[in-house]
């Protein structure tokens, strides 16, 4: 039980060695949430076709940073009933 431990990742290798191919870095941004963006690494977080919000300050938190909430509201309804009662912030 030890290799999932580091999550998914490792065996995911196992599973697709030999398929893996590499992709350019700016595809999938991650760490999110735990330190605030640069100024200039807003305009790139933009054109990265996936952002990983992995840190605490998630953007619909009181805790996220202000500079990404727009990142993150972009994709949410807020009209869905659930998500209002969510008290997701906009």
């Amino acid at each position: 039980m030890e290799l999932w431990q580091p999550g998914v990742h490792p065996p995911a290798l196992l599973a697709f060695e030999g398929q893996v191919h590499p992709i350019d870095p700016s595809w999938h941004v991650g760490g999110l949430g735990y330190r605030p963006p640069q100024a200039h690494n807003i305009k790139m977080l933009g054109d990265a076709a996936v952002l990983h919000f992995s840190g605490p300050a998630k953007p619909w938190l009181d805790i996220g940073f202000p500079e990404l909430r727009s990142l993150w509201n972009r994709h949410v309804n807020f009209s869905d009933k659930f998500i209002r009662k969510c008290r997701i912030l906009g």
